[in-house]
């Protein structure tokens, strides 16, 4: 029995799959483009106005290299299980989880552009890993492991500014996480607020470090639907399917009286698809529906970048509080299209 929710749950590895995206781009951070007048950029927008008036602006476009390592807790709740094309089982009031989280190890590429001087829209995608840990409380203490992976893929919009020595940014991502087991992409958003002080290389115009704090909030879609083979969760049903029997039967007649009444429909409707699971091992499926939530979804950041020079930062972050931490480190090559700036004088 220990085996048969061991394996049966571990299908909640593709909610690790989520967390691959959640490598989250850092700010742009106000620096010099190291051009002097004529503005040479077909972008930002405007952007020959804004140079005009000795406002430095990076370089308009981007390359930025990610790795993101970090863990994030779960909570799972209307668990559903069915075999091959049976009635899905609702297992909700059965099965309680005490802890479900995710260890995620994630490169991604990010390309952007600043199309207006206050406004930066980009494109990211990248593959991880995760390891995902189930603790369940409920019928009986259990815990495993499973691995998970997916590629990634989704855009997002930077609102940024500094006014003297002081930056301030707003940032908004959406994902999509690719896996075979799920039947949709699952996908979450990425929300973020951080500001702090510029200090500028005496030495050097162009070298600076900035130090920043902020929040962000995460947030997935509720619903996971997918499958999987049978012979990939149970690879020895033929020879063990009479032992998860014999297991449920102990779990439930060790119920109380009151409890084997409430547990009675789910229990029945279990057995008897682990009754006919043995037939269809070879060639039959599982399918299962779950709600996942954030139950905390805000999280603290501390960041540092330090810019070498126009074209290249070097970016690390801490997110932590909240049902996250995580570490996220950077590196930005920027460049420019010359060309007449858009909409420009």
């Amino acid at each position: 029995m220990r085996n048969l929710f061991a394996i049966s749950f571990s299908l909640v590895a593709v909610l690790g799959s989520a967390l691959v995206g959640l490598a989250q781009s850092l700010p742009e951070v106000a620096g010099s483009s190291g051009q002097s007048d004529p503005y040479p950029f077909v972008l930002p927008i405007m952007g020959d106005a804004v140079a005009e008036r000795g406002i430095g602006l990076p370089l308009p476009f981007g390359v930025m290299a990610n790795g993101f390592s970090g863990i994030q807790y779960l909570q799972l709740t209307g668990l559903k299980v069915g075999f091959g094309s049976s009635e899905l089982i609702p297992l909700d009031d059965i099965v309680q989880f005490e802890e479900v989280s995710a260890l995620a190890n994630s490169p991604n590429i990010r390309l952007d552009a600043w199309l207006f001087p206050f406004l930066n829209v980009y494109a990211i995608g990248g593959y991880g890993v995760s390891e995902v840990r189930l603790k369940m409380s409920s019928p009986f203490p259990l815990e495993t492991q499973t691995t998970s992976s997916g590629g990634f893929a989704g855009f997002g919009i930077l609102a940024a500014g500094a006014y003297q020595d002081w930056m301030f940014s707003l940032d908004f991502n959406h994902q999509w996480v690719f896996t075979d087991k799920l039947d949709q992409p699952a996908e979450l958003a990425i929300s973020g607020f951080r500001t702090g002080p510029i200090f500028r290389s005496i030495t050097h115009n162009d070298r600076n470090w900035v130090v920043w704090t902020g929040v962000m909030r995460t947030s997935l879609n509720s619903e996971t639907v997918g499958q999987i083979s049978m012979d990939e969760v149970f690879p020895d049903l033929d020879q063990t399917v009479g032992g998860y029997i014999d297991g449920l039967d102990a779990w439930y007649d060790g119920l109380s009286p009151v409890k084997q009444a409430l547990y009675e429909g789910p229990y029945n409707a279990l057995r008897g698809q682990l009754e006919n699971a043995e037939m269809a091992a070879d060639d039959g499926i599982i399918r299962y529906q779950m709600q996942k939530t954030i139950p905390n979804p805000w999280n603290l950041l501390v960041g540092v970048q330090f810019q070498l020079d126009p074209r290249w930062q070097f970016r690390a972050e801490y997110q932590g509080l909240g049902d996250r931490e995580g570490t996220l480190l950077s590196v930005n090559y920027r460049f420019g299209i010359k060309g007449k700036t858009l909409l420009g004088q």
